[in-house]
């Protein structure tokens, strides 16, 4: 085995360590994957429609990870909830760490949406998703410690491992709440979910072990100025022991034909990320790659990994509201709920 070959071997089991010890997929663009970030905003948007995707390639120059989702959702017609409303909707969403472990995860979600001041001004939102996962590794390339012969590793001895199958299946449960506050030129909005509600067991060996469950607490605010919108936001997650912050704003220029999106998002003692897009006719595109500084940055080289998002709106009385915006950029745009 030459020295790459093993690098990547042991990066490897620090994946498999990590998964194992629950792990979740993540999107640094956090606020393009609603669905994913909490099933309370699924329906939670100006229009009647929305359809996305997602799609992440991290270190790719060493040890590839590879993520991507496709999403959809919609509302219930609002007239017979009177300031109520009921969003559904469904996510396939799959990762890849080194082309060895692989995570499928078919998802339905739903919402209620609560009016409480007249016009939206102020929603209380709850809801709840229940998907399928398939979680499989392919043991061809992989060596283990048994495999050691004094002098290196080799195939040719038993690895003694107690894998019961390489694929299993189990079921994953989530629940989130959304609170949304909002005038024409500002407003504020404080959500939180948890994920993995019924821990799964997601052990390929006979000894038991539980997913950990996540718990994320996520909000931000906007303000309008003239043509420009600022949009700061915050996302905190927590699993057994693991920690995640990303925190930043995009600010959002009212131009013609489009709108021009420009952030900057810094995931604390990781990675600065610089994210650029657009909005024109409810497509919303947004580009956004990570910049390493935290404790990898000597194997990384500052290379993250990039990441792109894509979205439409169906069915908008605002021809300029897009899956998460319509905030009220054009002169004639009015606040809708939203959250991007």
């Amino acid at each position: 085995m030459n020295i790459r070959k093993l690098y990547i071997t042991i990066i490897l089991f620090v994946v498999t360590l990590l998964s194992a010890k629950a792990q979740d997929i993540h999107f640094s663009q956090f606020y393009s994957a609603p669905l994913q970030l909490n099933p309370a905003l699924t329906g939670y948007f100006p229009c009647v429609l929305r359809f996305g995707l997602n799609y992440r390639s991290q270190w790719a120059g060493f040890a590839p990870f590879k993520t991507e989702a496709v999403w959809g959702d919609g509302k219930i017609n609002k007239r017979f909830f009177r300031n109520d409303w009921v969003g559904i909707g469904g996510m396939i969403y799959g990762d890849q760490a080194v082309e060895m472990l692989k995570n499928i995860k078919f998802m339905i979600s739903g919402a209620y949406h609560k009016g409480l001041i007249r016009g939206d001004m102020l929603t209380v939102n709850v809801g709840a998703s229940l998907g399928l996962v398939n979680k499989s590794f392919n043991t061809d390339g992989l060596l283990f410690d048994s495999q050691w012969n004094g002098n290196t590793f080799t195939s040719s001895i038993d690895a003694d491992e107690n894998f019961v199958d390489n694929s299993i299946f189990y079921l994953d449960m989530n629940v989130g709440i959304f609170a949304d506050f909002k005038k024409p030129k500002y407003g504020a909005f404080l959500g939180a979910s948890m994920n993995h509600l019924n821990a799964p067991d997601i052990s390929f060996t006979t000894r038991k072990e539980n997913l950990g469950r996540r718990n994320v607490i996520h909000g931000g605010g906007f303000y309008k100025r003239g043509n420009v919108t600022l949009k700061p936001q915050f996302m905190f997650s927590t699993q057994r022991k693991a920690r995640e912050v990303i925190l930043g704003t995009n600010f959002i220029f009212a131009l013609k034909p489009f709108d021009l999106y420009l952030g900057i998002w810094d995931r604390i003692s990781g990675d600065v990320i610089p994210t650029i897009g657009f909005d024109w006719r409810g497509w919303l595109v947004l580009f956004s790659y990570d910049v390493n500084y935290g404790d990898l940055k000597p194997i990384t080289g500052m290379k993250g990994g990039w990441e792109i998002s894509l979205s439409k709106t169906l069915g908008c009385k605002d021809k300029g509201s897009s899956a998460f915006g319509g905030i009220g950029l054009g002169k004639n745009r009015k606040p809708c709920p939203a959250y991007q």
